[in-house]
């Protein structure tokens, strides 16, 4: 006994494939929302209820978004983040979540 159709048409048939399917994001995409975030960081810290503290915003967008960076994370690494002692100042230090046990 032959199945019934679950699709009308082709289109339908790969719509239905491409929502099986999740989309990895483009480079093009992660750089716009890396920009979105410096800026929404860089106006917040001059308002008055800012959320992140206003020395995270940096000289350009690469630097805002290694301070934000470094301020989420509470693992401290000299290397990847140079001014973490700028950043944490009570010298909380966890256990880094990428290293193994």
């Amino acid at each position: 006994m032959p199945q019934t159709k679950q699709h009308k048409n082709a289109a339908q048939k790969q719509a239905a494939y491409r929502a099986r399917k999740p989309k990895v994001p483009t480079q093009a995409t992660l750089a716009i929302l890396a920009r979105k975030i410096a800026f929404v960081v860089a106006d917040g810290a001059q308002s008055r209820h800012s959320r992140v503290p206003a020395h995270v915003v940096g000289e350009d967008t690469v630097q805002t978004l290694r301070n934000l960076i470094c301020w989420l994370d509470t693992f401290k690494d000299d290397v990847r983040y140079p001014n973490w002692e700028l950043f944490h100042p009570n010298g909380t230090n966890e256990r880094d979540p990428f290293e193994n046990d």
